[in-house]
């Protein structure tokens, strides 16, 4: 699996879709822009930007469901930034 240069911002961005996916939850690029830790300073179109670069590099997918699309990352985009299992997870 080759390796890529990403930002911090990519990297939350992906995040974010990875944890929505764990959560059951669907998440738009209107969700991430009002969830991302820089938001009130990032422009809609830095945002959609950025996921244009996870979708290039084959870490999410969009899916159009109505007016809105949806986020989904890909098998190796969770693979690169899902959620971690804590030790609480784990049966003993």
């Amino acid at each position: 699996m080759p390796l890529f240069k990403s930002t911090p911002k990519q990297r939350e961005i992906l995040s974010l879709i990875c944890n929505a996916l764990a959560k059951g939850e669907e998440i738009t690029s209107a969700d991430i822009h009002r969830k991302v830790s820089y938001g009130s300073t990032a422009s809609r179109s830095a945002i959609l930007c950025s996921i244009e670069f996870l979708e290039k590099h084959g870490l999410i997918a969009k899916e159009k469901r109505g007016r809105n699309v949806l986020l989904t990352p890909t098998s190796r985009g969770f693979a690169l930034y899902g959620p971690r299992p804590t030790p609480e997870d784990i049966p003993a």
